[in-house]
């Protein structure tokens, strides 16, 4: 966030509302719900697997992930109403 101050001068601020390098964390966007559960596209070679997630607390940008999955797993950041277990994906 940049502020401008009185007299031209200006401010950088960043807000870190949590830390920790001992949680995995993906994009909120990643994450959707259907009857009570949260769930993400997990991507496998070229396909994304419907994979359940447990979740702990949100900034509304990134999420916690408590289980379902591990680091460096891949996930479909946005996932469309089209896509369905097993499609296949691109990563870029």
């Amino acid at each position: 966030m940049r502020l401008t101050g009185w007299g031209g001068g200006t401010l950088d601020a960043e807000f870190v509302l949590w830390a920790s390098a001992d949680e995995l964390q993906i994009p909120e966007s990643a994450i959707f719900r259907k009857d009570g559960q949260s769930l993400v596209f997990r991507v496998v070679g070229e396909r994304g697997e419907l994979t359940t997630v447990s979740t702990g607390r949100t900034n509304g940008f990134y999420t916690v992930i408590l289980d379902g999955l591990s680091e460096g797993d891949l996930v479909v950041r946005h996932p469309d109403r089209q896509l369905e277990d097993g499609s296949r994906v691109r990563v870029r």
